[in-house]
Formats: structure tokens, C-alpha cells, sequence
């Protein structure tokens, strides 16, 4: 055989691999983006579902330690409260209920940050929606 046959041969053979490996290279990239589009997509739902337990919660907590009524005196007395800052703000924090808000800030977080993952994958084109229409 001639030498640019077997040499045309091999090169034909190095594309058809070359293919192979771009081919699954693409499949496995669309295979994590769309489970990272499906672990975000679920963090929002599950920190969405959460948002209104973890509001009230924080809105209870407010309530039975007295930390309305505190917070209200900057409205009804605030010329006292000017007066006596340092002892009112030390007071407001003692009511605080820090295990609530701290719930409450996390599921804001885990539902900002999926919102912003997704929104992020949506503009590079990782994700995108297809709608097939009948003609």
C-alpha cells in the first residue's frame, strides 16, 4: 500500500476520535449542568417553602420576648430614648430573638444565592427552555 494511504487512513481514524471524545465531552457537560440547574432549582424551592415558617417563627419569638413593645418606645418616647441610646440598644439586643432571625437571614440567603445561581446559568445559556410547538 502507499504510505499516504495508511497515512490518510490513520488521519480519518484521528477525527473519528476526535469526535468521539467532543461528543462525550459535550454529553457530560450537559449532564452537570443540567444536575447543577436541579440542585439549584431545589434549594430555591426548599428555601421558598421555608420562608413563610421561618417568618413566623421570628414574628412569634418577636412577640413573646417583647421585643415589639421595646422597639416601639423609639416612636412613643424617642426624646428618652436619645437621652438613654446605650441602654435602650443594649436592652433591644437582650430581647432579640437570635436563633429566629438567624434562621429567617439563612433561608433569605440559600434563596437569594439559588436565584442568583440559576438567573447566572440562564444568561451564560447553561439552561434555557424549549418550547415545541405544533405546525
Amino acid at each position: 500500500m502507499n504510505p499516504t494511504g495508511d497515512r490518510q487512513l490513520n488521519q480519518r481514524q484521528i477525527d473519528d476520535l476526535y469526535d468521539r471524545i467532543t461528543l462525550k465531552i459535550n454529553r457530560e457537560q450537559k449532564k452537570a449542568d443540567l444536575t447543577r440547574t436541579i440542585f439549584y432549582a431545589g434549594i430555591f424551592g426548599l428555601s421558598l417553602a421555608a420562608l413563610i415558617p421561618s417568618f413566623n417563627l421570628l414574628k412569634a419569638d418577636a412577640a413573646a420576648s417583647g421585643f415589639w413593645e421595646y422597639f416601639s418606645l423609639v416612636f412613643s418616647d424617642s426624646a428618652i430614648i436619645a437621652k438613654y441610646w446605650q441602654n435602650f440598644s443594649l436592652s433591644l439586643l437582650e430581647v432579640l430573638p437570635a436563633m429566629s432571625l438567624a434562621a429567617f437571614l439563612a433561608v433569605i440567603f440559600a434563596l437569594l444565592e439559588s436565584l442568583k445561581c440559576l438567573a447566572k446559568d440562564y444568561s451564560v445559556g447553561r439552561i434555557g427552555f424549549k418550547i415545541k410547538m405544533n405546525q
